[in-house]
């Protein structure tokens, strides 16, 4: 027969000093047979409330990390979203400053153009100017040739006149130099040569010069 003590009296363990610390189970040796302490079970019932509480947290951190990669799914999902739709945004921005650049490029273009046109226009002015200014002056001094004179040469630049000719009496060349002072379109003319050609049996060669007026210019 063998017989267990399952109520531990720490008293009488302390009196005996059988057990230290009155930590340790006592131990009966019967029929070669050992027991331990029925306080053995509290240290097994611990272990076991922690597993359970390790099962817990494995659980909680399964389910924590599911969680967190079920939210990183959805999260990648729409920011690959948002990037398509930035990107829609980028390509339409950009077929924007295309037609943009192509839309400054032709106004560049037609800006380049229209000064080119401008200045041909400009410089058809002047020319037309020019030539108006020359015809106005020939005018001028078609209508103060005296008879016994003729023209040789009539040079234009810019408002001045060259006039070149002959006259066969000095009279002549007298009687249109003082004609030529008389139009309200010349300044005051000067005789810058008068002499006798041999050449033409003793004809006078002579050259004047003249300027239209800067008025008479500016009305053109």
């Amino acid at each position: 027969m063998i017989k267990v003590n399952l109520l531990h009296d720490r008293s009488k363990a302390k009196q005996k000093g059988a057990i230290a610390s009155g930590s340790q189970a006592s131990v009966i040796t019967g029929s070669g047979t050992a027991f331990k302490d029925i306080f053995g079970d509290d240290g097994e019932a611990q272990q076991t409330g922690g597993q359970a509480q390790s099962a817990i947290k494995i659980l909680i951190m399964i389910s924590f990390t599911a969680g967190l990669y079920y939210y990183e799914r959805v999260q990648v999902k729409s920011n690959e979203a948002q990037i398509v739709t930035k990107q829609m945004e980028v390509e339409e921005v950009e077929s924007l400053l295309a037609d943009k650049r192509s839309t400054i490029e032709n106004l560049e273009d037609l800006k380049t153009r229209f000064e080119d046109e401008r200045q041909f226009i400009e410089a058809t002015r002047k020319e037309l100017i020019s030539r108006m200014h020359f015809v106005r002056g020939l005018d001028a001094i078609q209508s103060s040739i005296v008879p016994n004179l003729w023209l040789t040469n009539i040079t234009y630049d810019r408002g001045s006149y060259k006039i070149d000719g002959r006259a066969l009496y000095k009279s002549d060349l007298d009687d249109f130099y003082g004609k030529l002072n008389k139009i309200p379109y010349f300044n005051k003319a000067i005789i810058v040569k008068d002499s006798e050609a041999q050449s033409q049996n003793g004809a006078y060669e002579f050259s004047i010069v003249t300027e239209a007026k800067e008025k008479a210019l500016g009305g053109v």
